[in-house]
């Protein structure tokens, strides 16, 4: 016996209805939370590509700075060898000073014919490299001059 006024056909397509559309809700729930889980990686996969070009930007302006660096550092070995070789050329004492004070300090009755001043050139002995250079300088120091001077000279009462 049915309490119902309902017909059973009626009653029956209800209650198969029920899950069918607990089945829908629960899909569009899961539908749902995929597509929430794909927009949130999505914005953290856009965060960390912005992270990772400023990374690249920080990198490449290192890189820069470090080039410009090194061309400085090039400028400056360069500007140190040309002081060091011009500070080799220049006569620590000048020949007219040196001149002025062998004159000066000539005993009396002491004549000078002659005088010469002759300049080498000193070259450094070659070190042998040890194995684990890597390569030698190519660049040698600045030249080292030796002066040596000739006096050839009469005192009167000489023979």
């Amino acid at each position: 016996m049915n309490d119902s006024f309902l017909p059973t056909e009626y009653t029956e397509q209800r209650i198969d209805r029920r899950p069918h559309i607990l089945a829908m809700l629960l899909f569009i729930v899961v539908m749902a939370a995929v597509f929430t889980a794909f927009l949130w990686k999505r914005n953290e996969w856009k965060q960390v590509e912005l992270v990772r070009q400023d990374v690249e930007t920080r990198y490449q302006a290192a890189g820069e700075k470090v080039n410009h660096l090194m061309e400085l550092k090039e400028a400056q070995q360069a500007t140190v060898r040309r002081a060091e070789l011009a500070a080799a050329l220049v006569e620590k004492v000048p020949r007219s000073i040196l001149l002025a004070e062998l004159i000066n300090n000539m005993p009396p009755g002491l004549g000078l014919h002659e005088l010469t001043l002759d300049s080498t050139r000193l070259i450094a002995p070659k070190k042998p490299l040890p194995p684990q250079a890597a390569s030698p300088d190519p660049t040698p120091g600045p030249p080292r001059p030796m002066n040596h001077p000739s006096l050839p000279g009469i005192t009167p009462g000489w023979p």
